[in-house]
């Protein structure tokens, strides 16, 4: 019987077969499709049915598995997303290509897509740090009001 966890091993697998073959990009529809082809056999007057919802499925499958992808402000960082020789640099990240998410090499970026997400990153550790001043402040209020 086929499982969820036998997707995510499909997924995985087509992720590695595309970066052996030193793909640029990580692309979700590619991916969905590359996972849809290597289940042909669908018949019968459902079959229709059973494509769009599996297509959908297996789409969003894909969408959280690069999500991976996406900077996070974690304090640990995933270690198998990381670039060797560093503590935080990833080794892809998301970007915005044609209104899609795709994950693209670090080195494959064009300077000024890296240079976006570092200040992405910049506008998410400012944000968190006042979202942390913020709950001490509530927490001084509250304990000053009582």
């Amino acid at each position: 019987m086929y499982t969820f966890k036998d997707l995510t091993v499909e997924i995985e697998q087509v992720i590695a077969d595309y970066e052996a073959k030193g793909e640029r990009r990580l692309h979700p529809d590619w991916i969905t499709q590359s996972v849809m082809d290597l289940h042909p056999n669908v018949d019968g007057e459902d079959a229709d049915f059973y494509r769009i919802v599996s297509r959908a499925q297996v789409r969003e499958a894909v969408r959280q598995r690069l999500n991976a992808y996406r900077a996070k402000p974690e304090v640990s960082p995933q270690l198998e997303l990381v670039a060797p020789g560093y503590e935080r640099l990833q080794r892809r990240y998301l970007i915005n290509e044609d209104g899609e998410q795709v994950a693209v090499k670090v080195e494959l970026m064009t300077s000024a897509q890296r240079l976006a997400k570092a200040a992405e990153l910049r506008a998410m550790g400012a944000g968190c740090f006042q979202h942390a001043d913020e709950l001490e402040r509530f927490d001084r209020d509250i304990t000053t009001a009582a």
